[in-house]
This record gives structure tokens, sequence and C-alpha cells, in this order.
């Protein structure tokens, strides 16, 4: 956190006024702009970004909602040093929302914008023509019972 005070100053003038003490926190560090790459498999979720100048590292989080706190929070202030980040999503139908900020010794940046990962399409195809064929498929549902 710094603080300053601004004055204009005239070439012959040697008393010039100063405005308030001005509160200014500056963040050497830009966030990252995360986005989804292209040609991910059906099984893995990720997010890549651009690297950002004097950032030593990056953090990231993973929510199953657009808020990030303890109750939907699936992955706390994870570090990479790489310019990508993924993971094994806990169900096909999961949503995921994902935010990183630089990381540069003990200087973050802010967080990045919220990248929101919708249901994977490919797998919900696949689900749904299990689903909808003729065939004897037999599959577990959650609790124990079988369906078919």
């Amino acid at each position: 956190m710094y603080y300053c005070r601004v004055s204009t100053a005239f070439e012959n003038e040697s008393d010039s006024n100063y405005s308030q003490v001005v509160e200014v926190q500056l963040s050497p560090l830009d966030p990252p702009e995360p986005g989804i790459p292209d040609g991910l498999p059906p099984g893995l979720r990720a997010v890549r970004w651009e690297s950002v100048r004097l950032a030593e590292k990056f953090e990231v989080q993973v929510s199953l909602a657009p808020v990030f706190d303890d109750s939907t929070l699936i992955l706390f202030d994870d570090e990479t040093e790489e310019l990508a980040y993924g993971w094994a999503p806990e169900s096909f139908f999961d949503e995921y929302y994902v935010r990183v900020r630089s990381v540069n010794g003990d200087n973050f940046s802010v967080w990045s914008d919220t990248v929101y990962i919708p249901t994977n399409s490919d797998a919900t195809c696949i689900l749904q023509e299990i689903l909808t064929d003729s065939s004897e498929y037999r599959f577990k549902l959650e609790g124990g019972g079988q369906g078919g």
C-alpha cells in the first residue's frame, strides 16, 4: 500500500498546494487470461493461459458454483508453474468455474475473470446413446440400484 500527494508546479512558483493524501494500491502483476483449450478428451477438464510478465507461478481455484467459497471450492489455491491446469472431473455432469492469479514471491495479482466449463457434451452424448439404444445395457445407479 502506498500513499501519495500531488501538486502542480509552475516554472516560477515555489509554493504549490498539495492534494489530500491518496491511498494507492499497486499490483505489479497482471492476472492471467485463462481459457478452455481445444481438443480435450471427454474425461478431462482444463484451462490454459499465456505467460504473464513477472509471474513466477500461478494459483488456481476450481469451484462448482460461480461463487468461490469454502462450500463450493473443490480445489483450493493449487499452485503451478505451468501455463495450463487440468483435472479429471468427479462426474461427467459437473459444471466448473475456474479462476487463476499470478504469483511472484509474496505478491499476488487480482483473480482472473472466471472461466465457465460446462458439462462435457461428448460424455453426455455417449450416455444418451447408451440410454436410448435398444440393446441390453446395464448400468449401476447411485445408491446401489440397477437400471437397464
